[in-house]
């Protein structure tokens, strides 16, 4: 980003004297050996030398105190450009404190709202057909003037991975996959916590995200075994045969005779009486069950139990704990919360330590804030 620092004008005289004050002294400074100047002398002269450039520097900070920040109005991008003009004030470093102001009128932005990027892209927009790459946005916010000015590219990415994590990414945020091979997203995530932003990585619309995963889920769907009635023939070594057998995924129950010692697949279900040589497998979809012909519904292994108790612990920093305990709402707490008959539960722990010790009114307001928030405990101790 490129900003303009100018001189107030009724100040620039007083400026330009404490220089000539300085020059001065420079230059009786570079003389003194030709001036044959006693050692008094020379520590006046070192002493005033210095006085005139902390006044110079003085000077400079009072007397450029007025930023100029181009801009451009989205509704005319292709505008003349406009120079708004932004007061600096206060102390420091003349850098540091430009920054501050800037951030302040957020003509410069250390964190942007995955919303608000959803807004951007939107409202330009900058969509390149159904999604926009990373390195592409970048390039988009430090080349447009009508777009807002992020300190740093890391700003971008917590941005992207902000609307990507939100519930509602469909209608106020976005989704991101890792590339695209030509026929759909690969690597689409939405509604989860992104570990990296990459810069080929892709900002993907909604609309395209949502109708990508739900025509995946679909198909899963249709490729799910399930059971149906009918007449066929079981497949596999000891296939089944007979009017009860089915063909496909599921369990066939039917009457017939089966060979060699594998399993047969069948979907069709019935019942009858029968023969079956070799050893049968039961447990297995229309597989016989024994050497006495009797056919029985298989059903597959149990698999191992599912966990019914999670438990984590976070240790928070203080000045950042408030962004992170969002971030662990949305990403943790409201992923168990969406399991049917989950209970939830969240205990918040506060722990201070003083040297000096916290004084009556620190105590007061804590104990009054703590039961107001219906605290269980909250005391101070020594």
């Amino acid at each position: 980003m490129l900003v303009f620092l100018a001189a107030d004008k009724a100040r620039l005289d007083d400026l330009r004297a404490a220089a000539r004050q300085w020059l001065a002294w420079k230059s009786i400074d570079a003389d003194r050996d030709t001036l044959n100047l006693d050692n008094f002398q020379v520590r006046q002269i070192a002493a005033k030398l210095k006085e005139s450039d902390e006044t110079v520097d003085q000077r400079v900070a009072e007397t450029y105190q007025w930023v100029l920040a181009p801009n451009q109005p989205r509704d005319n991008p292709t505008g003349p450009v406009r120079w708004d003009p932004i007061r600096v004030a206060g102390s420091g470093a003349l850098a540091e404190r430009v920054a501050e102001r800037l951030k302040s009128e957020e003509a410069l932005i250390p964190e942007y709202a995955g919303t608000r990027l959803r807004l951007d892209i939107d409202l330009i927009p900058l969509w390149r057909g159904t999604h926009v790459g990373v390195d592409q946005l970048w390039d988009d916010y430090t080349q447009y003037l009508y777009l807002p000015r992020l300190t740093k590219r890391s700003v971008l990415e917590g941005t992207i991975r902000d609307g990507v994590r939100t519930a509602t990414w469909e209608t106020e945020g976005f989704g991101y996959a890792d590339g695209h091979d030509g026929e759909r997203y690969v690597g689409l995530r939405a509604y989860e916590l992104l570990a990296a932003v990459a810069p080929s990585g892709l900002v993907v619309a909604p609309d395209a995200a949502a109708e990508q995963r739900s025509r995946e889920q679909a198909a899963a769907g249709e490729a799910e075994p399930g059971a149906g009635a009918g007449s066929g023939l079981g497949s596999g070594p000891g296939a089944v045969t007979g009017p009860g057998a089915g063909a496909g995924p599921g369990a066939g129950v039917g009457s017939g005779t089966g060979a060699g010692p594998g399993a047969g697949v069948g979907s069709g279900t019935g019942a009858g009486p029968g023969t079956g040589a070799g050893p049968g497998r039961p447990g297995y979809p229309g597989s016989p069950s024994g050497a006495d012909g009797e056919a029985a519904a298989g059903a597959a292994p149990a698999g191992p139990a599912l966990p019914t108790r999670y438990y984590g612990r976070l240790k928070l920093d203080s000045n950042r704990w408030a962004k992170t305990a969002a971030d662990v709402a949305e990403a943790i707490v409201d992923q168990l919360a969406r399991t049917d008959g989950a209970e939830v539960s969240i205990t918040i722990e506060v722990e201070a330590e003083s040297p000096q010790g916290f004084d009556d009114r620190v105590q007061r307001t804590v104990t009054e804030n703590a039961t107001t928030l219906k605290f269980n405990t909250t005391e101070f101790e020594s």
